[in-house]
């Protein structure tokens, strides 16, 4: 088999695309495994744990900020032996960005580049990495983001990080002729999912009956994509070595935080998870670096790979739960 490469593989969309490809690769996994919280290094732990069964799983805990990447990876055992890099790995988040802009620049700009480096350096023609839909700023136009449209007002240091992994990948495609797949994901939701997403926070509040805050007044709209079909487009791509930016975003999955909130709140109650009586949701302004709008178009991935992400949003919430119920014995 083959041998890919991917990073932030305890991470969310990480280890869900390599629970999808262990059985078609072999899997190079790095982590730095960082210390979020509690329920995030948890899961960490857990998904990490899953991994570590195949045989064909090899797992290198590395901080890719570190300069001595290359020492890592020696060329003379490595070289010409790896298809492609997944680049998944991230500081994520836009509120507290600017504060922490020390910790996304090393994991965001600096590990970004070593890890372009690390494939110059292997022979590696194509490198597929995360970006942002937060690269498109506020959204004011009716029609739903393209890859054409603007990012040159980005509202959060997070996204400024992301904005300029596209221009770095960009300069080592013109420089080395690597082509980098540019993914700019769509809100993705799903089972193993980050405890910081609004989704993930508002089955945490219901079912331990602790306060909801709606941010934005509940008014603010995300395009929600699930994990499955994100997996499913990145597995795709892997024989599709070009350098270009894809919208990775959900058909008709667009919804109001607040309609999001009562979607949860009605499917929680219909599996028993939560008490009817909860606590009336707390109403606050957005937070820095929050936009009103996310809404992609994914036209260019369909094109490309004949697949587009279409699970309904109802049914990606009800697998979220169903996983949330087992996960921590309801």
């Amino acid at each position: 088999m083959d041998t890919i490469i991917i990073t932030g593989v305890a991470g969310f969309i990480g280890y869900n695309l390599a629970e999808r490809l262990i059985h078609s690769y072999n899997i190079i996994g790095v982590d730095n495994m960082a210390y979020d919280n509690p329920m995030s290094y948890s899961l960490k732990l857990s998904r990490l744990d899953n991994l570590k069964k195949h045989s064909n799983f090899r797992f290198m805990k590395y901080d890719l900020s570190d300069k001595y990447i290359l020492d890592v990876f020696p060329g003379e055992y490595y070289k010409n032996k790896i298809k492609c890099i997944i680049h998944l790995a991230a500081k994520a988040g836009v509120t507290d960005s600017l504060i922490h802009s020390d910790e996304y620049v090393n994991s965001n700009i600096i590990g970004f580049t070593n890890i372009l480096k690390l494939a110059v350096h292997l022979g590696i023609d194509h490198v597929i990495y995360a970006s942002s839909s937060s690269v498109y700023g506020d959204k004011f136009e009716l029609t739903p983001s393209s890859e054409t449209s603007n990012t040159d007002h980005p509202k959060s240091f997070y996204a400024v990080t992301k904005k300029c992994s596209e221009l770095i990948a960009d300069l080592f495609n013109k420089d080395y002729g690597l082509n980098c797949t540019g993914l700019r994901f769509f809100s993705v939701y799903g089972p193993w999912g980050r405890p910081d997403m609004s989704y993930f926070k508002f089955v945490n509040n219901l079912v331990n009956s602790e306060q909801v805050t709606l941010y934005g007044y509940g008014e603010s709209v995300r395009n929600f994509t699930y994990i499955d079909d994100v997996t499913k487009s990145i597995e795709l791509l892997i024989d599709k070595p070009k350098h270009k930016i894809y919208n990775v975003s959900g058909l008709n999955s667009s919804i109001k935080i607040k309609d999001l909130f009562e979607l949860i709140r009605i499917k929680a109650l219909e599996y028993n998870m939560i008490k009817s009586d909860i606590l009336t949701p707390l109403n606050c302004e957005l937070r820095s670096g929050d936009v009103n709008e996310t809404n992609g178009s994914s036209e260019e991935l369909f094109k490309d790979i004949n697949y587009l992400p279409s699970t309904k949003l109802g049914d990606g919430i009800t697998e979220f739960l169903y996983w949330y119920r087992n996960y921590y014995c309801l």
